[in-house]
Protein backbone atom coordinates (compact mmCIF):
# COMPACT_ATOMS: atom_id res chain seq x y z
CA UNK A 1 0.00 0.00 0.00
CA UNK A 2 1.11 3.24 -1.02
CA UNK A 3 2.37 6.15 1.65
CA UNK A 4 -0.63 8.47 0.49
CA UNK A 5 -3.51 5.00 0.78
CA UNK A 6 -1.82 4.66 4.25
CA UNK A 7 -2.63 7.99 5.08
CA UNK A 8 -6.31 8.36 3.46
CA UNK A 9 -6.89 4.83 5.41
CA UNK A 10 -5.87 6.16 8.49
CA UNK A 11 -7.83 9.76 8.27
CA UNK A 12 -10.90 7.25 7.40
CA UNK A 13 -9.85 5.18 10.62
CA UNK A 14 -10.13 8.27 12.65
CA UNK A 15 -13.09 9.26 11.32
CA UNK A 16 -14.90 5.92 12.15
CA UNK A 17 -13.36 6.10 15.40
CA UNK A 18 -15.12 9.56 16.05
CA UNK A 19 -18.03 9.03 14.34
CA UNK A 20 -18.70 5.69 16.69
CA UNK A 21 -18.13 8.11 19.80
CA UNK A 22 -20.35 11.14 18.55
CA UNK A 23 -22.75 10.33 16.27
CA UNK A 24 -24.03 12.71 14.28
CA UNK A 25 -21.95 15.24 15.95
CA UNK A 26 -19.11 13.55 14.58
CA UNK A 27 -19.33 16.64 12.31
CA UNK A 28 -17.61 18.99 14.77
CA UNK A 29 -14.73 15.95 14.41
CA UNK A 30 -14.86 15.83 10.75
CA UNK A 31 -14.59 19.60 10.64
CA UNK A 32 -11.93 19.88 12.82
CA UNK A 33 -10.04 17.23 10.48
CA UNK A 34 -10.99 18.86 7.51
CA UNK A 35 -9.33 22.17 9.06
CA UNK A 36 -6.05 20.81 10.56
CA UNK A 37 -5.80 16.79 10.48
CA UNK A 38 -2.59 16.57 12.90
CA UNK A 39 -5.49 18.68 15.85
CA UNK A 40 -7.58 15.77 15.29
CA UNK A 41 -5.36 12.70 15.48
CA UNK A 42 -4.09 14.86 18.75
CA UNK A 43 -7.87 14.73 20.02
CA UNK A 44 -7.82 11.18 19.31
CA UNK A 45 -4.95 10.21 21.16
CA UNK A 46 -6.12 12.09 23.48
CA UNK A 47 -9.19 10.58 23.98
CA UNK A 48 -8.03 7.37 23.89
CA UNK A 49 -5.28 7.92 26.53
CA UNK A 50 -8.19 9.34 28.27
CA UNK A 51 -10.44 6.62 28.39
CA UNK A 52 -7.25 4.16 29.25
CA UNK A 53 -6.84 6.54 32.29
CA UNK A 54 -10.45 6.29 32.84
CA UNK A 55 -10.48 2.95 33.56
CA UNK A 56 -7.56 2.92 35.44
CA UNK A 57 -8.64 5.32 37.77
CA UNK A 58 -12.33 3.43 38.05
CA UNK A 59 -14.41 6.03 37.14
CA UNK A 60 -18.22 4.84 36.02
CA UNK A 61 -19.62 5.03 32.92
CA UNK A 62 -20.91 8.28 32.20
CA UNK A 63 -17.98 9.98 33.16
CA UNK A 64 -16.00 8.23 31.30
CA UNK A 65 -17.93 8.35 28.22
CA UNK A 66 -17.78 12.19 28.86
CA UNK A 67 -13.98 12.79 29.47
CA UNK A 68 -13.59 10.69 26.23
CA UNK A 69 -16.17 13.04 23.82
CA UNK A 70 -13.92 16.23 25.79
CA UNK A 71 -11.01 14.31 24.62
CA UNK A 72 -12.07 13.93 21.22
CA UNK A 73 -13.83 17.79 20.62
CA UNK A 74 -11.44 19.99 23.16
CA UNK A 75 -9.44 21.56 20.56
CA UNK A 76 -12.82 21.68 18.27
CA UNK A 77 -12.60 25.59 18.69
CA UNK A 78 -9.63 25.35 16.38
CA UNK A 79 -11.82 25.73 13.47
CA UNK A 80 -11.62 28.78 13.79
CA UNK A 81 -8.00 29.50 14.45
CA UNK A 82 -6.52 30.94 11.20
CA UNK A 83 -4.06 27.86 8.93
CA UNK A 84 -1.20 30.46 9.01
CA UNK A 85 -0.82 30.34 13.01
CA UNK A 86 -1.85 26.81 12.92
CA UNK A 87 1.15 25.90 10.62
CA UNK A 88 3.58 28.09 11.61
CA UNK A 89 6.83 26.17 11.91
CA UNK A 90 8.01 28.66 14.59
CA UNK A 91 7.61 30.54 17.65
CA UNK A 92 3.85 32.89 17.74
CA UNK A 93 3.89 36.76 17.85
CA UNK A 94 2.07 38.28 20.13
CA UNK A 95 -0.85 38.83 18.56
CA UNK A 96 -0.77 34.90 17.17
CA UNK A 97 -0.53 34.16 20.91
CA UNK A 98 -3.83 35.49 21.59
CA UNK A 99 -5.19 34.07 18.31
CA UNK A 100 -4.67 30.82 19.77
CA UNK A 101 -5.92 31.25 22.85
CA UNK A 102 -9.50 32.01 21.63
CA UNK A 103 -9.53 28.21 21.15
CA UNK A 104 -11.36 27.37 24.16
CA UNK A 105 -14.01 30.26 24.00
CA UNK A 106 -14.71 29.45 20.27
CA UNK A 107 -15.01 25.53 21.37
CA UNK A 108 -17.32 26.72 24.31
CA UNK A 109 -19.26 28.71 21.38
CA UNK A 110 -19.46 25.05 18.84
CA UNK A 111 -20.36 22.73 21.76
CA UNK A 112 -22.76 24.64 23.05
CA UNK A 113 -24.57 25.47 19.78
CA UNK A 114 -24.32 21.55 19.35
CA UNK A 115 -26.10 20.85 22.53
CA UNK A 116 -23.54 20.06 25.17
CA UNK A 117 -24.44 20.04 28.66
CA UNK A 118 -22.93 21.76 31.06
CA UNK A 119 -20.75 19.00 32.74
CA UNK A 120 -19.12 18.99 28.85
CA UNK A 121 -18.90 22.14 28.80
CA UNK A 122 -17.03 22.15 31.88
CA UNK A 123 -14.33 19.20 30.81
CA UNK A 124 -13.27 20.85 27.80
CA UNK A 125 -13.52 24.30 28.87
CA UNK A 126 -13.29 24.64 32.76
CA UNK A 127 -15.95 25.83 34.84
CA UNK A 128 -16.55 28.79 35.98
CA UNK A 129 -16.39 28.07 40.35
CA UNK A 130 -15.20 25.12 40.71
CA UNK A 131 -12.87 22.95 37.92
CA UNK A 132 -13.93 18.90 37.90
CA UNK A 133 -11.48 16.06 38.24
CA UNK A 134 -11.91 14.96 34.05
CA UNK A 135 -10.87 19.30 33.70
CA UNK A 136 -7.56 18.28 34.74
CA UNK A 137 -7.02 14.55 33.55
CA UNK A 138 -8.23 16.05 30.58
CA UNK A 139 -5.37 19.46 31.02
CA UNK A 140 -2.61 16.34 31.47
CA UNK A 141 -3.16 13.72 28.81
CA UNK A 142 -3.84 16.83 26.39
CA UNK A 143 -0.33 17.88 27.54
CA UNK A 144 1.52 14.80 27.38
CA UNK A 145 0.25 14.04 24.32
CA UNK A 146 1.34 17.57 23.07
CA UNK A 147 4.91 17.19 24.50
CA UNK A 148 5.47 13.58 23.00
CA UNK A 149 4.81 14.00 19.86
CA UNK A 150 6.02 15.85 16.44
CA UNK A 151 4.92 19.40 16.00
CA UNK A 152 5.76 21.69 13.00
CA UNK A 153 7.35 23.95 15.76
CA UNK A 154 9.32 21.50 17.24
CA UNK A 155 10.15 17.51 17.84
CA UNK A 156 8.88 15.27 19.94
CA UNK A 157 9.82 14.97 23.80
CA UNK A 158 11.08 11.67 25.44
CA UNK A 159 8.20 10.14 27.79
CA UNK A 160 10.67 11.36 30.40
CA UNK A 161 11.31 14.97 29.70
CA UNK A 162 7.52 14.98 29.21
CA UNK A 163 6.75 13.70 32.42
CA UNK A 164 9.54 15.71 34.30
CA UNK A 165 7.72 18.92 32.35
CA UNK A 166 4.40 17.66 34.30
CA UNK A 167 6.24 17.48 37.57
CA UNK A 168 7.69 21.13 37.23
CA UNK A 169 4.05 22.34 36.98
CA UNK A 170 2.47 20.07 39.44
CA UNK A 171 0.75 22.10 42.04
CA UNK A 172 0.63 24.87 39.23
CA UNK A 173 -0.90 24.11 36.13
CA UNK A 174 -1.59 20.41 36.62
CA UNK A 175 -3.21 18.55 40.15
CA UNK A 176 -0.50 17.54 41.91
CA UNK A 177 -2.39 13.72 42.71
CA UNK A 178 -3.09 13.07 39.41
CA UNK A 179 0.39 13.84 38.23
CA UNK A 180 1.36 11.08 39.82
CA UNK A 181 -1.50 8.77 39.03
CA UNK A 182 -0.86 9.71 35.84
CA UNK A 183 2.66 8.75 36.08
CA UNK A 184 1.75 4.93 37.83
CA UNK A 185 -0.43 4.79 34.64
CA UNK A 186 2.24 5.25 32.47
CA UNK A 187 5.78 3.79 33.64
CA UNK A 188 4.58 0.60 32.68
CA UNK A 189 2.64 -1.59 30.37
CA UNK A 190 -0.70 -2.94 31.19
CA UNK A 191 -2.33 -5.61 28.99
CA UNK A 192 -5.52 -5.15 31.06
CA UNK A 193 -6.50 -1.90 30.49
CA UNK A 194 -6.11 -2.12 26.54
CA UNK A 195 -8.04 -4.51 26.33
CA UNK A 196 -10.61 -2.60 28.37
CA UNK A 197 -10.01 0.40 26.16
CA UNK A 198 -10.68 -1.57 23.08
CA UNK A 199 -13.70 -2.95 24.47
CA UNK A 200 -15.01 0.65 24.83
CA UNK A 201 -14.14 1.72 21.53
CA UNK A 202 -15.43 -1.40 19.52
CA UNK A 203 -17.85 -2.85 21.24
CA UNK A 204 -19.92 -0.48 22.95
CA UNK A 205 -20.96 1.90 20.15
CA UNK A 206 -24.80 1.88 20.68
CA UNK A 207 -27.76 3.75 20.22
CA UNK A 208 -28.02 4.19 23.91
CA UNK A 209 -24.43 5.23 24.79
CA UNK A 210 -24.72 9.06 25.76
CA UNK A 211 -21.62 11.49 24.59
CA UNK A 212 -22.61 14.28 26.75
CA UNK A 213 -25.37 16.17 24.07
CA UNK A 214 -29.03 16.90 25.17
CA UNK A 215 -30.14 14.60 22.15
CA UNK A 216 -29.91 11.15 22.99
CA UNK A 217 -30.96 10.20 19.28
CA UNK A 218 -27.10 9.06 18.76
CA UNK A 219 -26.64 6.36 16.01
CA UNK A 220 -23.78 4.80 14.20
CA UNK A 221 -23.87 5.53 10.56
CA UNK A 222 -24.28 2.35 8.15
CA UNK A 223 -21.00 0.60 7.79
CA UNK A 224 -19.31 2.37 11.01
CA UNK A 225 -19.48 -0.36 13.23
CA UNK A 226 -17.97 -2.95 11.16
CA UNK A 227 -15.51 0.25 10.09
CA UNK A 228 -14.87 0.45 13.98
CA UNK A 229 -13.98 -3.25 14.76
CA UNK A 230 -11.45 -3.33 12.07
CA UNK A 231 -10.30 0.22 13.44
CA UNK A 232 -8.96 -1.70 16.47
CA UNK A 233 -7.17 -4.19 14.50
CA UNK A 234 -4.58 -1.91 13.10
CA UNK A 235 -1.81 0.00 13.97
CA UNK A 236 -2.74 2.97 15.67
CA UNK A 237 -3.68 1.60 18.61
CA UNK A 238 -1.71 -1.66 18.91
CA UNK A 239 1.79 -1.24 17.05
CA UNK A 240 3.13 1.38 20.26
CA UNK A 241 2.18 -1.57 22.48
CA UNK A 242 5.63 -3.63 23.79
CA UNK A 243 3.59 -6.67 23.85
CA UNK A 244 3.00 -8.70 20.93
CA UNK A 245 -0.84 -9.07 20.18
CA UNK A 246 -2.18 -11.19 17.62
CA UNK A 247 -6.40 -11.39 17.33
CA UNK A 248 -7.89 -14.77 16.19
CA UNK A 249 -11.68 -14.13 14.82
CA UNK A 250 -14.01 -17.31 15.84
CA UNK A 251 -12.73 -19.55 13.31
CA UNK A 252 -8.77 -18.77 15.05
CA UNK A 253 -7.63 -17.19 11.99
CA UNK A 254 -5.16 -14.61 12.35
CA UNK A 255 -6.75 -11.34 12.13
CA UNK A 256 -4.04 -8.89 13.49
CA UNK A 257 -0.33 -9.29 13.73
CA UNK A 258 1.20 -5.96 15.49
CA UNK A 259 4.80 -4.59 14.95
CA UNK A 260 6.27 -5.74 18.47
CA UNK A 261 4.57 -9.78 17.26
CA UNK A 262 6.92 -9.28 13.87
CA UNK A 263 10.16 -7.75 15.86
CA UNK A 264 9.55 -10.90 18.89
CA UNK A 265 8.85 -14.04 16.26
CA UNK A 266 10.61 -12.21 13.10
CA UNK A 267 7.37 -13.02 11.06
CA UNK A 268 5.77 -10.66 8.98
CA UNK A 269 2.26 -10.08 9.36
CA UNK A 270 1.32 -10.78 5.48
CA UNK A 271 2.60 -14.14 5.97
CA UNK A 272 0.65 -15.14 8.77
CA UNK A 273 -2.78 -12.97 8.05
CA UNK A 274 -5.39 -14.91 7.65
CA UNK A 275 -3.76 -18.51 8.34
CA UNK A 276 -5.30 -20.67 11.08
CA UNK A 277 -3.72 -19.89 14.77
CA UNK A 278 -1.39 -22.81 15.26
CA UNK A 279 1.47 -23.17 17.89
CA UNK A 280 3.84 -24.09 14.83
CA UNK A 281 3.50 -20.71 13.35
CA UNK A 282 6.29 -19.23 15.68
CA UNK A 283 7.83 -22.51 16.72
CA UNK A 284 5.89 -22.37 20.75
CA UNK A 285 7.54 -24.98 23.54
CA UNK A 286 7.93 -25.43 26.84
CA UNK A 287 10.31 -23.64 28.83
CA UNK A 288 12.41 -26.99 28.37
CA UNK A 289 11.96 -27.25 24.60
CA UNK A 290 9.59 -29.84 24.47
CA UNK A 291 6.50 -30.06 22.19
CA UNK A 292 3.74 -28.02 23.09
CA UNK A 293 0.46 -30.23 23.40
CA UNK A 294 -2.79 -29.36 23.70
CA UNK A 295 -3.20 -29.27 27.39
CA UNK A 296 -0.10 -27.07 27.54
CA UNK A 297 -1.55 -24.67 25.23
CA UNK A 298 -2.77 -21.81 26.88
CA UNK A 299 -5.57 -20.78 23.80
CA UNK A 300 -6.60 -24.10 23.94
CA UNK A 301 -7.08 -24.18 27.58
CA UNK A 302 -8.79 -20.28 27.45
CA UNK A 303 -11.04 -21.77 24.73
CA UNK A 304 -12.10 -24.63 27.14
CA UNK A 305 -12.87 -22.15 30.32
CA UNK A 306 -13.38 -19.16 28.73
CA UNK A 307 -11.46 -16.84 30.78
CA UNK A 308 -8.01 -15.51 30.51
CA UNK A 309 -5.26 -18.14 30.25
CA UNK A 310 -1.42 -17.21 30.76
CA UNK A 311 1.86 -19.57 30.67
CA UNK A 312 5.40 -19.08 30.79
CA UNK A 313 6.90 -20.85 27.16
CA UNK A 314 9.74 -20.52 24.83
CA UNK A 315 9.11 -18.84 21.09
CA UNK A 316 11.77 -18.95 18.34
CA UNK A 317 13.16 -15.67 18.12
CA UNK A 318 13.58 -13.61 15.31
CA UNK A 319 17.31 -14.38 15.60
CA UNK A 320 16.64 -17.57 15.23
CA UNK A 321 17.27 -18.43 19.46
CA UNK A 322 14.82 -19.63 21.78
CA UNK A 323 13.01 -17.39 23.53
CA UNK A 324 11.70 -17.01 26.97
CA UNK A 325 7.86 -15.77 26.90
CA UNK A 326 4.90 -14.93 28.65
CA UNK A 327 1.16 -15.58 26.74
CA UNK A 328 -1.73 -15.29 27.50
CA UNK A 329 -4.93 -15.92 25.73
CA UNK A 330 -8.34 -13.73 26.32
CA UNK A 331 -11.24 -14.56 24.73
CA UNK A 332 -13.12 -11.72 23.18
CA UNK A 333 -16.98 -11.40 23.61
CA UNK A 334 -19.33 -9.03 21.71
CA UNK A 335 -23.33 -9.06 22.73
CA UNK A 336 -23.08 -11.98 24.76
CA UNK A 337 -21.03 -14.02 21.80
CA UNK A 338 -17.88 -15.21 21.31
CA UNK A 339 -16.14 -13.37 18.14
CA UNK A 340 -12.43 -14.68 18.87
CA UNK A 341 -9.53 -14.37 21.37
CA UNK A 342 -6.24 -12.23 21.96
CA UNK A 343 -2.81 -13.45 22.06
CA UNK A 344 -0.59 -11.17 24.15
CA UNK A 345 2.86 -12.50 23.88
CA UNK A 346 5.86 -10.39 26.50
CA UNK A 347 9.25 -10.99 26.24
CA UNK A 348 10.34 -13.07 29.41
CA UNK A 349 13.87 -13.17 28.63
CA UNK A 350 15.17 -10.51 31.27
CA UNK A 351 12.45 -12.25 33.43
CA UNK A 352 13.82 -15.73 33.29
CA UNK A 353 17.66 -14.22 33.73
CA UNK A 354 16.92 -13.16 36.47
CA UNK A 355 15.26 -16.38 38.04
CA UNK A 356 18.40 -17.63 36.70
CA UNK A 357 20.42 -15.45 38.60
CA UNK A 358 18.46 -15.81 41.91
CA UNK A 359 19.01 -19.65 41.99
CA UNK A 360 23.22 -19.09 40.77
CA UNK A 361 22.71 -16.99 44.51
CA UNK A 362 20.50 -19.26 45.87
CA UNK A 363 22.91 -22.08 44.62
CA UNK A 364 25.99 -19.92 45.90
CA UNK A 365 24.02 -19.34 49.09
CA UNK A 366 23.55 -23.07 50.21
CA UNK A 367 25.34 -25.33 47.84
CA UNK A 368 28.87 -26.19 48.74
CA UNK A 369 30.67 -25.31 45.28
CA UNK A 370 33.12 -28.21 45.27
CA UNK A 371 30.97 -31.22 45.80
CA UNK A 372 28.06 -29.40 44.69
CA UNK A 373 25.56 -30.74 48.13
CA UNK A 374 24.11 -28.62 50.00
CA UNK A 375 26.30 -26.58 52.73
CA UNK A 376 26.23 -25.81 56.71
CA UNK A 377 23.71 -22.65 55.87
CA UNK A 378 21.06 -24.22 53.93
CA UNK A 379 21.38 -27.16 56.78
CA UNK A 380 20.57 -24.82 59.45
CA UNK A 381 17.57 -23.44 57.69
CA UNK A 382 16.21 -26.49 57.03
CA UNK A 383 16.47 -28.71 60.09
CA UNK A 384 14.11 -26.47 62.05
CA UNK A 385 11.12 -27.19 59.81
CA UNK A 386 12.20 -30.98 59.50
CA UNK A 387 12.04 -31.07 63.24
CA UNK A 388 9.05 -29.70 64.11
CA UNK A 389 7.53 -31.64 61.09
CA UNK A 390 8.24 -35.06 61.98
CA UNK A 391 7.39 -33.90 65.90
CA UNK A 392 4.17 -32.90 64.92
CA UNK A 393 3.42 -35.62 62.47
CA UNK A 394 5.01 -38.52 64.43
CA UNK A 395 6.45 -39.76 61.87
CA UNK A 396 10.37 -41.31 61.86
CA UNK A 397 13.12 -39.11 60.93
CA UNK A 398 16.99 -39.86 61.01
CA UNK A 399 19.97 -38.22 60.61
CA UNK A 400 23.76 -39.39 59.65
CA UNK A 401 26.97 -37.81 60.21
CA UNK A 402 30.16 -39.62 58.10
CA UNK A 403 33.59 -38.50 57.58
CA UNK A 404 36.44 -40.07 55.63
CA UNK A 405 39.10 -41.84 57.61
CA UNK A 406 42.57 -40.33 57.99
CA UNK A 407 41.76 -37.84 55.36
CA UNK A 408 44.49 -35.30 56.64
CA UNK A 409 46.76 -38.66 55.61
CA UNK A 410 45.69 -38.69 52.01
CA UNK A 411 46.21 -34.81 51.69
CA UNK A 412 49.88 -35.32 53.32
CA UNK A 413 50.48 -38.12 50.73
CA UNK A 414 48.81 -37.54 47.64
CA UNK A 415 48.14 -33.49 47.98
CA UNK A 416 44.96 -31.32 48.19
CA UNK A 417 44.07 -31.59 45.06
CA UNK A 418 43.60 -35.33 45.44
CA UNK A 419 42.01 -34.69 48.90
CA UNK A 420 39.61 -32.31 46.83
CA UNK A 421 38.76 -35.14 44.09
CA UNK A 422 38.31 -37.69 47.11
CA UNK A 423 35.85 -35.43 48.70
CA UNK A 424 33.95 -35.34 45.42
CA UNK A 425 33.70 -38.89 45.03
CA UNK A 426 32.91 -39.37 48.48
CA UNK A 427 29.48 -36.65 48.11
CA UNK A 428 28.90 -38.17 44.68
CA UNK A 429 28.45 -41.91 46.36
CA UNK A 430 26.60 -40.40 49.38
CA UNK A 431 23.54 -39.15 46.78
CA UNK A 432 23.99 -42.29 44.71
CA UNK A 433 22.49 -44.35 47.87
CA UNK A 434 20.60 -41.41 49.29
CA UNK A 435 16.34 -41.25 48.31
CA UNK A 436 15.68 -38.02 46.48
CA UNK A 437 13.93 -37.12 49.73
CA UNK A 438 16.86 -36.99 51.75
CA UNK A 439 19.26 -33.93 51.92
CA UNK A 440 23.10 -34.51 51.98
CA UNK A 441 25.14 -31.53 53.03
CA UNK A 442 28.93 -31.14 53.77
CA UNK A 443 29.10 -30.16 57.61
CA UNK A 444 32.78 -29.01 57.47
CA UNK A 445 35.61 -30.20 55.99
CA UNK A 446 35.45 -34.00 55.20
CA UNK A 447 32.16 -34.56 57.52
CA UNK A 448 28.87 -35.01 55.98
CA UNK A 449 25.23 -35.07 57.42
CA UNK A 450 22.51 -36.80 55.82
CA UNK A 451 18.78 -36.11 56.71
CA UNK A 452 16.33 -38.60 56.17
CA UNK A 453 12.83 -37.77 56.44
CA UNK A 454 9.84 -40.76 57.15
CA UNK A 455 12.92 -42.87 57.63
CA UNK A 456 13.76 -44.91 61.03
CA UNK A 457 16.82 -46.03 63.07
CA UNK A 458 17.13 -49.33 61.08
CA UNK A 459 16.34 -47.82 57.68
CA UNK A 460 19.12 -45.26 57.87
CA UNK A 461 21.41 -47.54 59.44
CA UNK A 462 21.17 -49.81 56.32
CA UNK A 463 21.49 -47.03 54.14
CA UNK A 464 24.44 -45.97 55.92
CA UNK A 465 25.87 -49.17 55.62
CA UNK A 466 25.07 -49.43 51.92
CA UNK A 467 26.98 -46.14 51.90
CA UNK A 468 30.23 -47.54 54.14
CA UNK A 469 30.53 -50.52 51.44
CA UNK A 470 30.16 -48.20 48.06
CA UNK A 471 32.79 -46.17 49.64
CA UNK A 472 35.19 -48.96 50.75
CA UNK A 473 35.06 -50.64 47.45
CA UNK A 474 35.52 -47.81 44.95
CA UNK A 475 38.87 -46.70 43.42
CA UNK A 476 40.07 -43.45 43.36
CA UNK A 477 42.55 -42.16 40.37
CA UNK A 478 43.52 -39.29 42.30
CA UNK A 479 44.73 -41.93 45.25
CA UNK A 480 46.83 -44.06 42.71
CA UNK A 481 43.78 -46.58 42.21
CA UNK A 482 43.42 -46.74 45.89
CA UNK A 483 40.29 -46.82 48.35
CA UNK A 484 39.47 -44.92 50.89
CA UNK A 485 37.10 -46.04 54.52
CA UNK A 486 34.69 -44.04 55.74
CA UNK A 487 32.89 -43.73 59.65
CA UNK A 488 29.07 -43.54 60.26
CA UNK A 489 26.66 -42.36 63.17
CA UNK A 490 23.36 -43.11 62.86
CA UNK A 491 20.41 -41.52 65.49
CA UNK A 492 16.47 -41.17 65.43
CA UNK A 493 14.65 -38.34 65.88
CA UNK A 494 13.27 -38.02 69.44
CA UNK A 495 10.14 -36.33 71.35
CA UNK A 496 11.89 -33.06 72.42
CA UNK A 497 14.69 -33.15 70.18
CA UNK A 498 16.00 -29.87 68.46
CA UNK A 499 18.23 -29.86 65.93
CA UNK A 500 21.06 -29.27 67.88
CA UNK A 501 20.49 -32.38 69.75
CA UNK A 502 19.41 -34.30 67.09
CA UNK A 503 23.23 -33.70 65.17
CA UNK A 504 24.87 -33.57 68.68
CA UNK A 505 23.61 -37.26 69.19
CA UNK A 506 24.61 -38.72 65.45
CA UNK A 507 28.19 -36.89 66.21
CA UNK A 508 28.25 -39.18 69.52
CA UNK A 509 27.58 -42.09 66.98
CA UNK A 510 30.25 -41.06 64.87
CA UNK A 511 33.00 -40.33 68.03
CA UNK A 512 31.95 -44.06 68.85
CA UNK A 513 32.59 -45.79 65.51
CA UNK A 514 36.12 -43.55 65.47
CA UNK A 515 37.27 -45.43 68.76
CA UNK A 516 35.96 -48.49 67.77
CA UNK A 517 38.26 -48.89 64.72
CA UNK A 518 36.76 -46.52 61.50
CA UNK A 519 35.51 -47.83 58.52
CA UNK A 520 31.98 -48.97 60.72
CA UNK A 521 28.12 -47.87 61.03
CA UNK A 522 26.93 -47.13 64.87
CA UNK A 523 23.36 -46.45 65.64
CA UNK A 524 22.34 -44.93 69.02
CA UNK A 525 19.19 -44.41 70.47
CA UNK A 526 17.84 -41.74 72.87
CA UNK A 527 20.23 -40.17 75.21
Amino acid sequence: MSASAQLETSSQVDASMAQGRLGPYSGLFLALRAKHPPTAAHCLRVALLCSRWASFQGLEEPRITLLETGGLLHDVGKIGIPDSVLQKPGSLTESESSLMDMNRVLAAELLSGAGACDDLLGIVCGGQESVSKEHNMLAIADAYDSMTSEQVFRRAMSREAAFEELYSEAGHQFDSDLVTNFFELMKQTRPELDGVTASRWVQRFVPEQWSGFTSNRITVASGAESSLVEAIFQPRLLNSMSEAVIFLDSQHNVLLWNRAAEELTGVDASAVRHLNWSPDLIGLTLPGGEPLHEQDDPHKQMLQTNTRTTKRLMVEGSDGRPKSIRLSALPVVYRGSSVGSILLLKDASKEARLEREVETLNDMATRDPLTKVSNRAYLGMYMPGFVQEHLESDQPGSAIICDIDYFKKINDTFGHQAGDEALVTFAGLLKSSARESDVIARYGGEEFVIICPACGNSAATARAEEMRRAVMETPIPALGGGTMTASFGVTELQRGDTPELLLARADRALLQAKEEGRNRVIEVGAG
